[in-house]
């Protein structure tokens, strides 16, 4: 780039966005973080372990580490109306993980991923709906794109529509959760520190997973082998702590829409652990399948009245401001 000055030309470095780049990058990492979890799933539920349990442990371990910021919370008035909403939003992951899970385990893994998916177009609606963010001609192709990849995947499928029709009703709820996370994550959880947003929002997720895992089979909550607790402590360490962290730490620096985009990140690498981890066949369906999903992600619209949040500006507003 260069500038007229009265002596001539001048030239000088380019400018580039180098927070929002830096923010989208360790995002990336995080949600190739999350793709990971079928890995892990799926050799815990061969081992025995509920779905519930596997959830519970996956973010449980998580809270305690950060347990000891929510008396501060609590302390503070200004912290417990963000905190609410966080922690409900986190029930509600909480719920709708321990569906997808028993999802994952009757469809394949590329399937249940292709539903998974559908979260950015959740995440326009609730912008739509609760934010007042107008939705684009832009977001409606989109749908139509993720709606096509779901088909073409489903017809790549050798399992009838009767018998994977459960299982996908298992997943659905996982997106529309997502989906609410991210906006109250992104717009609604002004005032909470990251770890303090971490702490919450696990706590609503191991209170929604609590009773489902205690009244589940007792048989299932604890793994037979002592080589499963390796399992499940990678598990929480590389699709859960590691990644939840840098989550929480990013996201609010980006648009919304900008964050369920990067999420398209995720589909690839579940499917990619599918076919060379779990031995899961990988064909031309699900090549098209994953192009017209990624495709769709990109092409969602961002809704031009949001930017990016810095946590570093003391003159955000209060709905975007981040501590």
């Amino acid at each position: 780039m260069t500038f007229i000055t009265p002596t001539g030309w001048v030239p000088q470095p380019a400018r580039w966005p180098r927070a929002l780049d830096t923010a989208s990058l360790w995002l990336a990492l995080a949600i190739a973080g999350f793709g990971l979890v079928p890995l892990f799933a799926r050799h815990l539920l061969e081992a025995g372990l509920s779905p519930e349990a596997i959830a519970l442990y996956r973010f449980g371990l998580v809270l305690l580490l950060t347990v000891p910021v929510l008396p501060r919370i609590l302390r503070t008035r200004a912290k417990r109306g963000p905190a609410v909403l966080l922690a409900g939003a986190g029930l509600a992951m909480g719920l709708a993980w321990s569906m997808y899970l028993k999802g994952l385990d009757a469809v394949p893994v590329a399937l249940a991923g292709t539903i998974y998916m559908t979260y950015p177009l959740f995440v326009l609606l609730l912008a739509w709906v609760w934010l007042r963010q107008p939705i684009q001609r832009r977001a409606v192709l989109a749908g139509g794109l993720i709606l096509a990849g779901a088909s073409v995947l489903l017809a790549g499928t050798n399992i009838g529509l009767e018998e994977l029709a459960p299982g996908l009703l298992l997943c659905l709820p996982a997106p529309l959760a997502f989906a609410l996370i991210i906006v109250v994550l992104v717009r609604k959880s002004a005032g909470l520190g990251t770890f303090e947003k971490l702490a919450v929002g696990l706590t609503g997720t191991v209170a929604g997973l609590l009773p489902l895992a205690v009244i589940g089979d007792p048989a299932g909550l604890v793994p037979a082998a002592a080589s499963d607790w390796l399992w499940i402590a990678g598990m929480a360490v590389f699709s859960a702590a590691l990644p939840q962290l840098l989550y929480t730490a990013m996201a609010p620096r980006l648009p919304e829409a900008r964050v369920a985009t990067l999420g398209a990140l995720e589909l690839p690498v579940m499917v990619a652990i599918g076919w060379l981890a779990l031995g899961e066949a990988l064909g031309l369906a699900d090549i098209l399948a994953i192009t017209l999903i990624v495709a769709a992600v990109a092409l969602a619209p961002q809704p031009k009245t949001i930017g990016h949040a810095r946590s570093a500006d003391a003159n955000a507003p209060p709905d975007r401001a981040q501590a």
